[in-house]
């Protein structure tokens, strides 16, 4: 079939967008791909199109369970065979899913970076026909990335051995020194790259730097009428917020991922049918998430990095109307962040307190652990070893980007279960236990592939269907397994740890204080780069965010805050040419910084005079010296 046709069947589009086409184009003639396109622009289509054109099996490295399970639902609702292995799965589970890709009943295997670390996975795949290689959140690979993950630099190592694959790496946010690490640890050489322009023509930002944020918030919600969703940095902040905002009549919910998965499903599912207009939520709430009519973005706190506020505000607008993502903070937030990377950077010494305490906490023994997946609950360990949860949590992503362990968040991983029992086993228990034949019946039935593979299953919807309770359900699956007619795994929803290397002893751990130094260094400049941000009122804020990206882009987007309120406050075309006149006279003596130039105006709207030097310096018409002087170019 042609991409086109397998667009339309399966994913119900008439057409690509720009540049998906010459992106599959391009993998589908062999070549190595690179492929940056902003929050939105339909990157996984890239692979996934091609992956059910080519003979063969698509492997795809994610750094996310979460991810990884939001890809494989949205593919197996379309037909599409696809799976994933990660940690925590059982290894008869991992060993099914496996099988069927040798038997080439999949056309896309989702794997983490970890994977190709373990020399039998890599075994395996040597045996396997290979149709490409997408490498997914590609800015992982890099140190400067704001989620750089040790196991991505890795990833080149295997083109070794499939030097005839191709390679494709896909991020939504790569400033040009991440896109120079992609480039050099992916060992591309000939490739090609497809960057699409960072601007959002329909985004309006903004922000406001004020002490009221709730009466700003009820200002914004009321202005602009659709779906919302408010970021907060705390789980407690989300509740609270989503209460007061009840209490002044909004509809509004919060959503963090310390909830079930029930509750979380819920929740999710009310506001994206819009049950529920506005969602207060931790940056946990929007990945995988496809609702396209988000008209509002509002950050109630300053996030830790422009990559991280541009892909959270880039949720708003997707199907390309007008909407707007709007920042509030205050000094006070400024200056908290800025503290950030002092006081919850956490010293070497504090390192290994952590990893020790963490290898008591999970009870693995010196020299084990290797390859292994822990359920975690960071809150219980934080308490019983008395850290605090923030540092804690700094300290063991410190000890992932170190390369001993990987933090997972909880993924929401239904129950699946598979028979092991073939038709003719099944129809023998069911003569000899008959009290279990219409139970097995109905999963036969319910479930389709359920003889082949685990399956997703639902206990509760089945517990209604039979007229059974939950607990019934449970225990009839748990004793078909006993039985050893099927693979019983119960839904899990908890963080997992998994363990890259072997548990070593607290002086053995190797830390690089450089390594660790450089990684507080970049967080500190993450940092200054928003702060920035949130105090620049004189330059259009799109602007701001593309050349952020290493995109050359001058050109103001007329919808922002700085853009609106310059219009507001633009000189006229006879004003223009006076205040032009004088300010090239005055120069033409003296170089002046821009309060004194200013003063020296003869204008009554001091703050108009302001505004057009500032738009002659981005334009090029005069140039400010490293004295802070400014003089005619």
């Amino acid at each position: 079939m042609e991409a086109n046709e397998i667009l339309k069947k399966y994913w119900g589009y008439e057409q690509f967008r720009s540049p998906q086409e010459k992106i599959i184009a391009s993998i589908l003639s062999k070549q190595d791909t690179i492929v940056l396109l902003p929050t939105g622009g339909g990157k996984s289509i890239c692979y996934q199109v091609p992956a059910l054109m080519q003979e063969g099996l698509c492997l795809v490295i994610s750094p996310l369970i979460a991810l990884m399970k939001d890809q494989i639902d949205q593919l197996n609702k379309r037909n599409i065979p696809a799976a994933a292995v990660f940690s925590g799965m059982s290894f008869a589970e991992s060993e099914s899913i496996l099988s069927r890709a040798a038997f080439g009943k999949l056309k896309l295997l989702y794997v983490s970076p970890e994977r190709l670390q373990n020399d039998t996975f890599v075994a395996w795949l040597s045996d396997i026909s290979l149709s490409f290689i997408a490498v997914d959140e590609a800015h992982c690979i890099s140190q400067w990335g704001h989620d750089f993950r040790p196991a991505y630099l890795a990833i080149g190592n295997i083109r070794q051995q499939f030097p005839q694959t191709p390679f494709m790496a896909l991020t939504a946010t790569a400033p040009p020194s991440v896109l120079s690490d992609i480039i050099q640890h992916l060992h591309f050489t000939q490739y090609t790259l497809f960057q699409s322009s960072f601007v959002r023509k329909n985004l309006s930002y903004a922000v406001f730097s004020i002490e009221n944020k709730m009466q700003k918030l009820f200002e914004i919600l009321k202005n602009v009428p659709g779906s919302s969703v408010v970021y907060v940095r705390s789980r407690f902040k989300t509740q609270k917020i989503a209460e007061i905002l009840q209490q002044n009549g909004f509809s509004a919910d919060f959503y963090h991922a310390g909830l079930s998965n029930a509750v979380r499903t819920q929740k999710q599912e009310a506001w994206i049918e819009g049950r529920i207009k506005t969602i207060v939520s931790t940056n946990a709430f929007g990945m995988g998430i496809d609702k396209a009519n988000v008209r509002t973005v509002v950050h109630l706190d300053l996030p830790s990095s422009i990559e991280e506020y541009y892909q959270e505000a880039g949720r708003a607008g997707r199907d390309g109307k007008k909407a707007y993502a709007v920042l509030l903070c205050n000094d006070n937030d400024r200056q908290q962040l800025q503290e950030k990377t002092t006081h919850q950077f956490p010293d070497i010494a504090l390192l290994r307190k952590v990893y020790q305490a963490l290898g008591n906490f999970l009870q693995i023994p010196y020299g084990s652990g290797e390859n292994t997946s822990y359920d975690f609950d960071l809150h219980r360990f934080s308490q019983q070893y008395d850290f605090k949860p923030t540092i804690c949590l700094k300290a063991l992503k410190l000890l992932e980007q170190s390369g001993y362990i990987t933090l997972n968040d909880a993924a929401k991983i239904p129950s699946r279960f598979m028979f092991t029992a073939d038709r003719y086993q099944l129809y023998d228990f069911q003569l000899r236990v008959p009290q279990y034949a219409n139970f097995i019946k109905t999963m036969l039935r319910s479930y389709g592939g359920i003889l082949d593979y685990f399956v997703p299953i639902n206990e509760g919807v089945l517990g209604n269907y039979l007229k059974i309770s939950l607990a019934q359900v449970v225990q009839m699956l748990q004793f078909l397994a006993k039985q050893n007619l099927g693979h019983y795994l119960p839904h899990k929803e908890q963080p997992q740890i998994f363990f890259v290397t072997a548990r070593v002893s607290e002086q053995n751990l190797l830390l690089a204080r450089e390594k660790i130094a450089q990684l507080k260094l970049s967080e500190q400049e993450k940092i200054y780069s928003i702060l920035a941000y949130s105090l620049n009122d004189s330059v259009c804020r799109t602007i701001q965010l593309v050349q952020y990206f290493g995109e050359k882009n001058n050109t103001p987007c007329h919808i922002c805050d700085v853009c609106v309120a310059r219009h507001q406050t633009a000189l006229s075309s006879t004003e223009y040419k006076n205040v032009y006149a004088q300010v090239m006279q005055i120069l033409d003596k003296e170089n002046l910084s821009l309060q004194e130039l200013s003063l020296k105006i003869n204008h009554p709207h001091k703050n108009k005079v302001v505004l057009l030097l500032r738009q002659l310096l981005e334009n090029g018409d005069l140039v400010q010296h490293a004295s802070g002087k400014i003089g005619r170019r």
